[in-house]
């Protein structure tokens, strides 16, 4: 039994993720192989999402958009061969909360890297350094923000696994309400003010270029 790890270029950005086969029932014989289905699905995910919705095949999508077309690619792709009858109920949605992961981590690497710009870009004083080197470190040790549940009751990535699971057993894929979750589970991570914050940073960098 060991860990095995690998990363994905998306976007420009490179995101690590592990996949741990110490779980019992679960295995990936091929991690090569495993990272290549799940590029491939992405990559038609990601077109799909420029042909159909915004009829430009040259459009950009937002990160997102990204981490929904990830978490489909790794329903698709799965990645992970679990066997039911040794799994454990974790175990058992190993795709599904690595496509989870997967798409957190991805936007987590999108908000790190806005701190790190303004950090890099020398225009803050020495107190908004200081709190914006805080945010940057509390993004990277906790990662996105899950509602609670009330006890004795399936935590929220559970049920999030089992609407996965469904969604790929249906083939009812849809790009943009996944987006609109992913939206609100950052927006709860790190307020809305961050949003703000970001786009006239980038407009600023943008009309300075």
């Amino acid at each position: 039994m060991r860990s095995i790890s690998s990363a994905l270029c998306i976007g420009g950005y490179e995101v690590l993720y592990i996949v741990s086969v110490r779980e019992r029932g679960v295995r990936c014989d091929d991690l090569t192989a495993a990272r290549d289905r799940i590029y491939a699905a992405y990559l038609y995910f990601s077109s799909y999402c420029r042909s159909a919705y915004y009829q430009d095949d040259a459009a950009l999508i937002d990160r997102h958009q990204i981490a929904a077309c990830l978490t489909y690619a790794v329903l698709v792709a799965e990645p992970l061969m679990v066997d039911s009858a040794l799994a454990t109920e974790k175990s058992y949605y190993a795709n599904e909360r690595l496509a989870f992961t997967l798409a957190c981590s991805t936007m987590v690497s999108f908000l790190v890297q806005y701190h790190s710009d303004r950090i890099h870009a020398g225009i803050a004083d020495h107190d908004e350094y200081q709190k914006i080197g805080a945010a940057r470190n509390k993004l990277l040790q906790e990662g996105i923000a899950v509602p609670k549940t009330v006890p004795n009751e399936d935590s929220y990535p559970m049920t999030l696994y089992r609407c996965f699971r469904f969604t790929a057993a249906e083939g009812s894929f849809n790009l943009l309400s996944l987006a609109s979750l992913y939206y609100l589970l950052e927006n709860a991570t790190v307020g809305k003010q961050l949003y703000g914050e970001m786009r006239s940073y980038y407009s600023f960098v943008a009309e300075e270029v």
